[in-house]
């Protein structure tokens, strides 16, 4: 689908929706999710402090810095 990204998004309205709504019923669905607490095996506030440029550069050979948003493109024109 060929829609232009919302604001400050890479998703246009429509697949916005679709992924959002997919994504709460997941979250919804799964008790086992990371963000439930009181169960065994819940994970602790930490969690929310991790970013994917972090765990990038924590686990990759060689890797001394990814950009903050590490699924976003530098240059749109890529």
């Amino acid at each position: 689908m060929s829609e232009k990204p919302v604001s400050g998004g890479l998703l246009g309205w429509t697949f916005l929706c679709v992924v959002g709504d997919q994504f709460a019923r997941a979250k919804k669905g799964d008790r086992f999710f990371y963000d439930v607490g009181g169960q065994p095996g819940s994970f602790s506030e930490e969690i929310r402090k991790a970013s994917w440029a972090r765990i990038l550069c924590d686990n990759s050979d060689n890797v001394v810095s990814v950009q903050p948003l590490a699924f976003r493109l530098q240059n749109r024109n890529l």
